[in-house]
C-alpha cells in the first residue's frame, strides 16, 4: 500500500536515492510556521513549491497544492512554499503575510527575500525550472515544482 491509499503496480520503477534533504538555512523567516528542518521532515513527503504571490502560474496552480496539502497531510505529506520574490515589492514581509492571509494559504512557508530565485533550492543551484522529484537518503521524499523560471538576462 502506498502512502496515498493506491497499491503500486509491480512494474513500478521506485524513486531513486539521491542523497539528503538540504536544510532551509538559507530562509530569511517563516510564517505559518517555526523553521523546518531535515531532521523534523525525515520520513515524510515533501512537496517544496516555489512561488511568488503575483506569479499567474502560481496563482493558477494554489487550489491543487492547498487541496494536496489539505487531503493528505494526515499521511505524511508536508507541503513548504519557498516564496522567492522576483520584484521589489514581494521583499516585504508584510506583503507576503498580507497576500498568504487573503489567499488562504496556511502550510509552512519558508522566505527567500533577500536571494531571490531559490537559494533554498531542493537542488542547490537555484529554483527549478521543472518539477524534480527525489528520494533522499534521508528517508524524505522530496517533490520541488517551481510555478516560475527566473528570467534570462
Amino acid at each position: 500500500m502506498s502512502l496515498f491509499g493506491a497499491r503500486r503496480h509491480p512494474r513500478t520503477a521506485a524513486l531513486p536515492v539521491e542523497g539528503h534533504l538540504p536544510s532551509f538555512d538559507g530562509a530569511t523567516g517563516w510564517l505559518n510556521s517555526s523553521p523546518l528542518t531535515p531532521a523534523e521532515l525525515r520520513g515524510r513527503v515533501v512537496l517544496v513549491d516555489f512561488w511568488t504571490y503575483t506569479c499567474i502560474n502560481w496563482l493558477r496552480t494554489l487550489a491543487f497544492v492547498r487541496a494536496w496539502s489539505e487531503k493528505y497531510s494526515d499521511r505524511g505529506l508536508v507541503v513548504i512554499g519557498v516564496h522567492t520574490p522576483e520584484f521589489p515589492f514581494e521583499r516585504e514581509v508584510e506583503n507576503v503575510r498580507e497576500a498568504v492571509e487573503a489567499m488562504r494559504v496556511e502550510y509552512p512557508i519558508a522566505l527567500d527575500s533577500d536571494s531571490g530565485f531559490g537559494a533554498l533550492s531542493p537542488t542547490g543551484i537555484g529554483r527549478p525550472s521543472t518539477s524534480q522529484t527525489r528520494k533522499a537518503g534521508s528517508g524524505t521524499t522530496t517533490l520541488a515544482r517551481a510555478s516560475t523560471t527566473k528570467a534570462s538576462g
